[in-house]
């Protein structure tokens, strides 16, 4: 037929299809491209929009999902690796994942095709949230915090269990993988089914830029006032998290300070909660003393 138009800049597989505002995106195996209804009166009624082209295709066909005027997906490139990226308009092509969500990305292998991405708007935040079902994992992104999380069931050791989303009279609907039942997703539950689900949190490694050991005196959790008891543990580990210290129980609902952690040259922490109350940190304060080399 005369009145086809087919993405030709770069080689490869169609993938998928996307589109925001008045352009259409094909995604391919290693490529974008971008184009828009210019009313031609032969051939295609669609141009190409040639500085739009990218060489950056897609992993899988359900990791692309746009909404208003964002596309994201799983995306891959001749190069190797997988990413995810967003686009916003017709260039502005973004990645967002991280060298650690990379890692996970990569630990797919062939099953990266089947990854599964939605997105959803709860409690102020937008999360694109993607299913990787060879390791059976759930990664989500905060576009408000710029953050990358992980949900799982509230065994802690699965995926998020809702495979899809809807809205209706302002409520965030999501229908659970296995049971078939429609939830609502609800800023003010805590717990799904009456179960909590585990909150667990790493900080990065901390070394203050110095050999020197450091002399823990106190740690302090600095976060929400709790209106009732919010006990939540807090661990360290000397060794990149091999081992973990004994844990120590921290009440949100009161000023979160316990003394004598010992001493480290580099050390990281762990902070873990389950319950029904709203937990929301904002950083955890060491008063240190610094030993001599």
């Amino acid at each position: 037929s005369t009145k086809v138009i087919y993405p030709n800049m770069f080689n490869g597989t169609g993938i998928a299809l996307g589109h925001q505002n008045n352009l259409i995106f094909g995604l391919g195996s290693n490529f974008l491209q971008a184009f828009f209804d210019n009313a031609n009166t032969s051939g295609s009624v669609l141009t190409n929009v040639e500085q739009a082209a990218q060489q950056m295709g897609c992993a899988s066909t359900d990791s692309l999902f746009h909404e208003e005027g964002r596309m994201i997906w799983v995306g891959q490139a001749e190069t190797g690796g997988y990413t995810v990226r967003t686009m916003e308009g017709s260039t502005g092509l973004s990645e967002i994942s991280t060298p650690g969500i990379n890692r996970i990305l990569r630990g797919e292998g062939t099953s990266i095709s089947s990854a599964n991405g939605k997105f959803i708007r709860i409690g102020g935040h937008s999360f694109y949230i993607l299913k990787l079902a060879g390791q059976d994992r759930t990664l989500v992104y905060d576009f408000e915090a710029e953050l990358w999380l992980e949900w799982t069931n509230t065994a802690g050791t699965g995926a998020f269990p809702l495979v899809d989303y809807t809205q209706h009279n302002n409520t965030l609907l999501g229908q659970h993988a296995t049971d078939g039942r429609v939830y609502t997703l609800s800023e003010g539950t805590y717990q799904d089914n009456s179960v909590s689900f585990p909150v667990s949190g790493r900080f990065t490694r901390l070394d203050l830029d110095d050999q020197r050991r450091k002399f823990v005196r106190s740690a302090e959790l600095i976060g929400d006032i709790q209106s009732s008891t919010t006990n939540v543990s807090l661990q360290y580990s000397d060794d990149d998290y091999v081992t973990l210290s004994t844990a120590r129980t921290m009440n949100m609902a009161e000023r979160a300070i316990a003394k004598s952690f010992g001493n480290f040259k580099r050390r990281s922490w762990q902070i873990s909660y389950t319950g029904a109350n709203p937990l929301r940190l904002e950083a955890l304060e060491l008063q240190l003393r610094m030993g001599s080399y």
